[in-house]
């Protein structure tokens, strides 16, 4: 309202020596609440991508998780870590995991393999601080909740695909599995929305699944393949050059599946671990020209 005009409160004083400082303050505590709100969104997607924050709360001892449509409960979770630890479990079914646990250490999943793992691992080097346990993670721990984060992404965004966690049972699918799985959550934090494919559908051939960008509304075919090793790579031998990527039949798998719009391939060449620019290393080249190759072929001119 005008700083002279008779302030709205009724007391019979002008605005400006009445409401207006209060209504001034106001403003400046929204301007500053809003501001708050868009750095810590920002903060938020710049750690997590965009998925929305953890819903959680506090309650009568117990803490609450919602996950999608559903909500979960423990009175023994005091952080999301410790969601997490259970959440893979949960998913993956009480029965079916005891079962993991009756076979010989060579013949269970790798997800049990990785709970063992952790589980030595934080007894040995563990702190207790109150009711906190501060650990660093090894590479069990590390692969194990990544595993679990990754689902908990994929079913709090949308319906979680029975078929993915069929297969990440199963100790002869579970590598192909778990790469398309990572492959969807990381697409979702992204900022895409992914509409998995009927994978009953014979009639024609399909990618893994649809992901189209919520800020521009463009939809992409999107592979993902994975190479798998029978043994491993000496990493000195692998960048020194004196090892093969070998990857063209597997993309050339995922090229026979294009379509019309454009198309993302996700590939992991299942190699040793890399330090630098991945385009200054020996086997980079071959790479190169294995995706030129295939990128020219059908009419396809820009592949990646």
């Amino acid at each position: 309202m005008k700083r002279n005009a008779l302030c709205r409160c009724g007391s019979g004083k002008k605005y400006k020596r009445c409401c207006l400082k209060n209504d001034e303050a106001a403003i400046e505590k929204m301007h500053s609440q809003v501001a708050t709100g868009i750095t810590q969104k920002l903060k938020h997607e710049n750690v997590f991508g965009f998925v929305r924050p953890i819903v959680n709360c506090d309650f009568n001892g117990q803490k609450f998780i919602a996950v999608g449509s559903m909500l979960y409960w423990q009175s023994n979770w005091k952080t999301f870590v410790d969601f997490l630890f259970d959440f893979l479990k949960i998913t993956m079914g009480a029965d079916w995991w005891k079962k993991e646990f009756t076979k010989t250490i060579d013949k269970r999943n790798p997800m049990c393999k990785w709970a063992t793992e952790m589980h030595d691992f934080e007894r040995k080097y563990a702190k207790q601080e109150g009711d906190l346990i501060y650990l660093e993670p090894n590479g069990a721990m590390h692969a194990y909740l990544t595993l679990a984060y990754d689902l908990y992404v994929l079913q709090d965004n949308l319906k979680l695909q029975e078929e993915i966690i069929r297969r990440l049972k199963r100790l002869e699918h579970f590598s192909g599995a778990r790469y398309e799985l990572f492959v969807a959550a990381t697409c979702i934090r992204a900022g895409f929305t992914v509409t998995h494919e009927d994978e009953a559908d014979n009639s024609a051939k399909h990618p893994e699944f649809v992901a189209r960008h919520k800020a521009t509304g463009i939809e992409f075919d999107v592979e993902a393949k994975k190479r798998n090793r029978l043994l491993k790579l000496d990493f000195n031998d692998f960048h020194a050059g004196k090892a093969r990527l070998d990857v063209r039949n597997i993309l050339a798998g995922a090229i026979n599946k294009f379509r019309n719009r454009p198309m993302i391939v996700f590939l992991d060449i299942d190699a040793p671990p890399l330090f630098g620019n991945a385009f200054t290393q020996p086997w980079s080249q071959e790479l190169m020209d294995v995706t030129t190759d295939a990128g020219n072929r059908d009419g396809i001119n820009q592949l990646f």
